[in-house]
């Protein structure tokens, strides 16, 4: 998987690229999502545009990273 960042604004856009798999894709965003937070960044856009597929792993990523975002006053928009 590809993690690109570029700001809009306010928001920080991670824009994905390739399969968000256990294995592959999650503990990259994981690792991502800490890394912007810690930075005080609490508001996110995630582009799915590049991403063909999603299991269950990385469907659980996507809620984990929703409920720790907002829990610091932030919001997640997909």
């Amino acid at each position: 998987m590809k993690i690109e960042e570029r700001p809009v604004g306010s928001v920080v856009v991670l824009d994905l690229a390739g399969r968000l798999v256990a294995g592959e894709g999650v503990g990259q965003l994981k690792d991502k999502i800490n890394s912007l937070i810690l930075q005080g960044q609490k508001n996110l856009l995630l582009n799915l545009e590049g991403v063909p597929y999603i299991d269950s792993a990385g469907l659980g990523e996507i809620v984990r990273t929703y409920t720790t975002v907002s829990r610091q006053g932030g919001a997640l928009k997909l």
